[in-house]
């Protein structure tokens, strides 16, 4: 046996339980904003490029099973961004909320953060990880 998956021939592993994305998205012509978005705040915050993708990958998904309003389209992706950078990175160059925050104009409360982050965002994105 090749040990690859027959399900799912061209994702082996722990890569075969990860769910393909449909891409039926309604904010999916905004992705490419928001990828280049996150890209300058890891960039900026001196984040790693495994984070980044974690964090496109955890919005890819996210987007794909919820509709988000315009208006929190950008806190998704900074909770998104926050949580991949718990697993990925170590705990000094996790981002603060209020380093986040500042991207977006100091936008959302502090609790605005924390409850997306613990609620939706993280129920829809851990069994990915």
């Amino acid at each position: 046996s090749s040990g690859i998956n027959a399900e799912w021939p061209l994702r082996p592993g722990k890569e075969a339980r990860i769910p393909k994305i449909t891409g039926s998205s309604p904010q999916l012509h905004k992705r490419r904003y928001l990828v280049d978005w996150v890209a300058t705040i890891c960039e900026r915050c001196s984040i790693s490029s495994e984070t980044l993708h974690l964090a496109i990958m955890c919005l890819d998904h996210f987007m794909d099973k919820y509709s988000i309003e315009d208006a929190q389209l950008h806190l998704i992706t900074l909770c998104c961004l926050l949580i991949a950078a718990k697993f990925e990175e170590v705990d000094m160059k996790i981002p603060k909320i209020q380093t986040l925050n500042y991207f977006v104009q100091n936008a959302f409360l502090t609790t605005e953060f924390k409850k997306e982050k613990s609620t939706d965002c993280d129920s829809a994105l851990i069994p990915l990880l």
